[in-house]
């Protein structure tokens, strides 16, 4: 029988990434009403601090950016670019809670199209381990 190992910080890790993304929610807000950013200009600035904070990894661990898939991420670079705008735009334009809250109902369109399009089977009854 395989073991599995655990992470120590459990799901910790989950609470931490939804306070990251409530700062980076709130420090749009924030950038849009004080200092007039649009919501390309946050992007692109957050893209740029991501690839720079990437690259360093990736060459402090020996490794590059160097991929044959290539199109299969760019076609996801520019989708995901795209849904970043959409996302940032409407934290901008909207009530703060009203632009998460429709943020956070990609998890439904995620089961819907993976059961349309993909064609994954629809479990809602979880599987004992």
């Amino acid at each position: 029988m395989e073991t599995v190992r655990k992470d120590p910080l459990g799901s910790a890790w989950m609470v931490i990434a939804a306070l990251g993304f409530t700062v980076m929610n709130l420090s749009i807000k924030a950038a849009s009403t004080q200092f007039g950013f649009s919501s390309g200009e946050l992007v692109f600035w957050r893209m740029l601090v991501s690839t720079l904070f990437l690259g360093i990894m990736a060459k402090a661990q020996g490794n590059t950016f160097s991929t044959p898939h290539w199109k299969t991420h760019l076609n996801r670079s520019v989708i995901g670019t795209l849904a970043m705008m959409c996302t940032f735009y409407s934290v901008m334009h909207l009530p703060l809670a009203t632009g998460v809250t429709l943020n956070y109902t990609s998890s439904i369109w995620l089961a819907i199209f993976s059961f349309s399009i993909l064609k994954d089977e629809l479990r809602f009854i979880p599987k004992p381990f």
